[in-house]
């Protein structure tokens, strides 16, 4: 008897864990789909020899970001729109990194859990938006221009209980 709850115990376990792993995947499909796409419309563009990273941005509308390598071997970053149109390309050599901006709001903001930094589209040019935990427990979403990390706008968040 005992032997058969713990047979059962750990199927229990397994199937939840399966049932889990299968949740996790069908909700990041459609991530992953149009990220793929990102990295295939950049291969596709003139002068592009690899593709390093791509990315997804909702802000008012969604923007396709993707990092890329050109055939004179500098990086560019490309900013596709819904229909995939290429609305933007720069040298990343013009902007400021992702590494900088993450200093630059350690720097502002003391005691920060950064989440993420991803490059996006608002207002007509490249913005960066970083997204944090504050001490007091608010989130964040702290938006910068690419080009130089010039304040576009900010919105907080405090966590009900």
């Amino acid at each position: 008897m005992r032997n058969l709850v713990a047979i059962l115990s750990v199927a229990i376990v397994v199937a939840l864990i399966v049932v889990g792993i299968l949740f996790y995947q069908s909700a990041r499909s459609p991530l992953a789909s149009l990220e793929t796409r990102t990295i295939e419309a950049a291969q596709g563009e003139d002068g592009i020899t690899s593709v390093e990273e791509a990315e997804i941005y909702n802000g008012e509308e969604q923007y396709r970001v993707a990092r890329a390598i050109n055939d004179e071997g500098e990086e560019e970053i490309l900013f596709y729109d819904e229909e995939w149109e290429l609305i933007d390309r720069r040298s990343a050599g013009e902007g400021v990194t992702k590494g900088q901006v993450r200093s630059m709001v350690e720097e502002a903001e003391e005691g920060v859990d950064i989440r993420s930094v991803r490059l996006g589209y608002d207002q007509n040019q490249p913005v960066y938006e970083i997204t944090y935990r504050s001490q007091e427990g608010r989130f964040h979403y702290y938006y910068v221009t690419f080009e130089d990390a010039s304040f576009v706008k900010r919105y907080s968040l405090q966590e009900t209980t």
